[in-house]
């Protein structure tokens, strides 16, 4: 996992207030720079929609981690205007017994 440099951070809080509070605590990565692929942490449930949680910046297929809930979400709209899908436990790969 690279971690993005200064010049991103900077990038970042210029395209949207969200991401830019992501950004200066220093609790998101940068997965797929060409793609805008995410993984950042969200107290609470992300909102969805042009003006929700990550729009504008996290693409599809960035992942939201709820550690307000302890819930995984996924983006599975656009970057500009994210839909936010929580993983079922199931999906992930839950490791329930049976």
């Amino acid at each position: 996992m690279t971690v993005p440099r200064k010049s991103e951070k900077s990038r970042i809080a210029n395209m949207n207030p969200v991401m830019s509070r992501v950004a200066a605590g220093g609790g998101r990565w940068l997965l797929d720079a060409d793609n805008d692929i995410w993984l950042f942490t969200n107290n609470g449930a992300p909102t969805s929609g042009t003006s929700g949680t990550g729009a504008t910046v996290t693409g599809t297929a960035s992942l939201c981690l709820d550690y307000l809930y302890t819930a995984l979400y996924k983006n599975t709209n656009t970057k500009a205007s994210p839909t936010w899908t929580e993983i079922a436990e199931e999906e992930a790969g839950g490791g329930g017994s049976t």
